[in-house]
């Protein structure tokens, strides 16, 4: 069995496989940076104590982190609880596809992960869009090469703006707003941020499109693409667990070169 987790800004990402890219359980810890190694390690064991699956099983894993205070204290966590070899994701590994970037090594390595997976799973061209705390959008060509990412702010990082700089604005959760005009405060906030965001995947998609001179495969993932992929123009597929397929892709790629 081969663990992946993945350290993102606002949650970490545990999953396990048993032989397939599809994990068998994805679960996610709140990402902490102050929270201790020993606090860590059981928080790990939390996890595969739910699952009710012997940690001894896991074979390897793959460690991918953008946040470099818990990475101090979560893999060496990682490294106490199991007895087996640990890959940490970069550009250095052998990932299947090159970058057009001016310095790759400074590519996230969620970004990678997601390409690898993408590239593993559906045809180019293609553009992947990751929603967590910052909306990343990845553009792969037909050959599979990367040329390159779109940044922007997060759908909750944008509505948590919204929310702390407007004093009479009640909290907002993102259930389906409705029609796309809002007639109160609360549905025009989540009609703007919904159709906004599938606006912004649809307007990406064309530009793309017209760069590459085809239509482009858009794989949408990450704890909020859900809300946002119904509202999509452009057809769009939705994969929750691209980042985590795209680790075990690298983990077969790789782990006879440790």
């Amino acid at each position: 069995m081969i663990l992946t987790i993945d350290v993102g800004n606002s949650n970490i990402c545990l999953a396990l496989h048993d032989g397939k890219a599809k994990p068998l359980f994805m679960e996610r810890i709140y990402t902490d940076r102050e929270k201790t190694q020993e606090a860590y390690e059981k928080d790990v064991e939390s996890v595969f104590s739910l699952h009710s699956v012997p940690m001894q099983r896991i074979e390897g894993i793959v460690f991918s982190s953008v946040v470099a205070p818990v990475t101090k204290t979560l893999l060496p966590a990682v490294d106490r609880l199991f007895s087996c070899p640990i890959i940490t994701v970069n550009y250095d590994l052998d990932l299947g596809f090159k970058s057009f970037a001016e310095d790759p090594y400074t590519i996230g390595s969620d970004i990678l992960a997601d390409g690898v997976g993408a590239l593993n799973e559906y045809p180019p061209p293609l553009v992947t869009f990751d929603f967590g705390t910052a909306t990343v959008a990845s553009y792969f060509n037909e050959k599979g090469e990367h040329e390159g990412v779109f940044i922007s702010p997060g759908v909750r990082t944008s509505l948590n703006t919204l929310s702390s700089t407007s004093s009479a604005l009640p909290d907002i959760t993102l259930e389906a707003p409705g029609p796309a005009i809002g007639r109160t405060t609360v549905s025009a906030v989540k009609s703007g941020i919904l159709y906004g965001f599938a606006g912004h995947i649809d307007g990406i998609a064309a530009h793309v499109e017209e760069m590459a001179g085809k239509e482009v495969t858009v794989v949408l993932t990450g704890g909020l693409s859900p809300f946002i992929a119904p509202y999509c123009k452009h057809p769009v597929i939705q994969d929750s667990e691209l980042l985590m397929k795209g680790l075990y892709h690298i983990f077969v790629r790789n782990h006879d070169k440790i």
